[in-house]
């Protein structure tokens, strides 16, 4: 079995297919959205018996245009096990509501805290400092998984030492930085991600061969074999859910 840590199943044309797929496929999959709002009608889509795992989200780059969600996130925290996705998003697009994202990432992450601790989604994109200095700040939040990590050696150093996990897709793999980022995770912190739709291609159409893959290119950056890293990523991923259960 494979493990997509990172989907975005509400947001493909036919969410009910994708769903069908991906329990057929035995694929555990956490189902990421991005508002609050959004979760009630993507959460038909989700069955933890059957490793489909819902995740409620703010994404930051919706922050300033929805302000209100963030009045929904508390009440579904308290029913869920992650949370995701949110985080910071830094780049020049959306620096305008900078300060704003990380009022909503900081609220949310004490509603996990008080809730006991859940496990996280995060968008870090040109802002990991500030997302480490908030998990530091906010240290029973629960477990962060820093999805699609693009920042340096020293930051990824600093987020293994905070405890953080690491979900990546092979889309991320395709550059010679992504792949040394890659050989500087701890095998026990790696798990896998499509996030799907927005990584899928005309070569590349189902979600299970964009994980085939990426298992494929983290055992050649690691020296390992396919079936080690598979074994192992699924073992973090086990890892992380009976922690939050």
């Amino acid at each position: 079995m494979s493990v997509d840590a990172h989907c975005h199943i509400d947001l493909h044309p036919d969410p009910q297919k994708v769903f069908e797929t991906l329990i057929a496929d035995g694929v555990q999959t956490i189902a990421v959205t991005t508002t609050p709002a959004a979760f009630k009608g993507s959460s038909r889509f989700m069955d933890s018996m059957r490793g489909i795992y819902p995740a409620v989200g703010f994404h930051p780059e919706v922050v300033a245009e929805r302000p209100q969600d963030i009045k929904l996130i508390r009440p579904i925290i308290e029913r869920v096990q992650w949370v995701g996705e949110i985080g910071l998003d830094g780049s020049k697009r959306f620096e305008k509501s900078y300060d704003k994202q990380k009022i909503a990432f900081e609220r949310i992450l004490v509603e996990c805290h008080l809730a006991g601790g859940r496990n996280l989604s995060i968008h870090s994109r040109n802002a990991a400092d500030d997302v480490l200095d908030c998990l530091e700040r906010h240290s029973g939040s629960g477990t962060a998984v820093l999805h699609w990590f693009s920042g340096t050696k020293k930051q990824l150093r600093r987020a293994n030492d905070l405890g953080c996990y690491f979900s990546v897709n092979d889309q991320m793999m395709s550059t010679g930085k992504g792949r040394t980022l890659i050989s500087e995770i701890p095998i026990d912190r790696l798990l896998t991600e499509s996030d799907a739709p927005f990584t899928l291609t005309s070569s590349k159409q189902s979600i299970a061969s964009c994980l085939i893959s990426c298992e494929r290119i983290i055992s050649e950056c690691l020296g390992s074999s396919h079936m080690e890293v598979k074994q192992k990523i699924r073992s973090n991923f086990d890892c992380i859910n009976q922690a939050a259960g």
